[in-house]
């Protein structure tokens, strides 16, 4: 007795718009506003002076390799 499974295979084409897209990784979904910086460089405790107040604003940075010609 032979066993016969019937697979459903599919594939799925992605064309990008520009050719280094494939190259870039990262978090793709993140999307930047521009706010002024009066609202992003307020201080939310009242402890915490401007000498002691960091801000972070870009926390995902990009890695290079070195053989990407890009």
């Amino acid at each position: 007795m032979v066993v016969g499974i019937n697979t459903h295979l599919f594939q799925v084409i992605v064309f990008s718009r520009y050719a280094q897209a494939l190259l870039g990784v990262g978090n793709a979904g993140i999307i930047r506003l521009f706010i002024a910086q009066k609202v992003v460089f307020e201080l939310v405790h009242a402890r915490i002076g401007k000498q002691k107040g960091w801000i972070i604003l870009i926390y995902n940075w990009r890695r290079r390799h070195n053989a990407v010609l890009f």
